[in-house]
């Protein structure tokens, strides 16, 4: 019986955590996302990390997932004005659009957490670090993956206009500014977070 109290502990600190930081990430829509030219820097991956770090897999997932919604909806809030013209174009480009900001946000939240599960790392601290990183690494990697994948071929044509027609401005601007200070926040700021509420839901195992 003591071991299903502590279980239920467990289970309702999971739960809180994640919807704490999922309400948290949806009051960020409007303040988190910094517009750098015709790109974005994001804090979005913070809660992210911690929550996957802290929580695990499903934890994970669910807050990539609030993080692919919140992306989206930028484009139907006019926040992102990238995101306004895809949308604007319809059919196809709406649908591709979807699948950029939604599949590559739920897989750095739900992978990261999978493997640190997985890894059985000893020093805790490294652990949490490595999904941390690694959240904000896989977050910059399969974006622009799927822009690529997507949006290569309409790049190449101009449908953009000039100033970011051309593809290695747009990735050498995305990777250069805003992954590495994505990947900092997530290491320093994440890891240090997670490293500090640790102790809470070691108690509760």
């Amino acid at each position: 019986m003591k071991q299903r109290n502590f279980s239920m502990s467990q289970e309702t600190f999971q739960l809180t955590v994640t919807a704490m930081l999922a309400a948290l990430m949806i009051a960020m829509t409007w303040i988190a996302y910094i517009p750098v030219g015709p790109f974005q820097i994001t804090l979005m991956g913070l809660p992210v990390a911690i929550g996957a770090a802290l929580c695990g897999p499903y934890t994970g997932l669910i807050l990539g997932a609030v993080f692919g919604l919140t992306s989206f909806a930028q484009a139907f809030l006019g926040i992102n004005a990238l995101g306004v013209f895809l949308l604007s174009l319809g059919g196809k480009y709406a649908i591709y659009l979807f699948i950029v900001c939604f599949v590559p946000r739920v897989l750095c939240g739900w992978l990261p957490a999978l493997l640190r599960e997985k890894w059985k790392i000893k020093n805790d601290t490294l652990s949490a670090a490595i999904c941390c990183a690694l959240v904000a690494i896989l977050n910059s990697v399969l974006f622009l993956g799927a822009f690529w994948l997507f949006f290569a071929g309409d790049l190449q044509t101009g449908l953009f206009g000039e100033a970011i027609s051309s593809l290695w401005v747009l990735f050498v601007a995305w990777a250069g500014v805003n992954a590495l200070v994505e990947w900092s926040v997530n290491l320093v700021l994440g890891t240090a977070i997670v490293k500090a509420l640790s102790p809470v839901v070691k108690r509760l195992r």
